[in-house]
């Protein structure tokens, strides 16, 4: 099967910064529910925090920035 790129998934691990995944797949949440991005964002995809410092937890909020 070859890729396209509507359905090319990218994970780029931004230094000091969050993982940001995007393409096409699905986030499952701990109610086993998927999760919907806000299409209303101006970029695609999902930051996953990696630091620990974020308020909205599995998701970055920009904290690993904040003294």
């Amino acid at each position: 099967m070859e890729n396209t790129e509507t359905d090319r998934l990218e994970i780029k691990i931004l230094p000091g910064g969050p993982a940001v995944i995007k393409g096409d797949f699905t986030v499952i949440g701990p109610d086993g529910k998927p999760f919907v991005p806000d299409q209303t964002q101006k970029h695609s995809g999902v930051a996953f925090c990696r630091c620990g410092r974020s308020g909205n937890q599995p998701f970055c909020d920009g904290s690993h920035g904040k003294p």
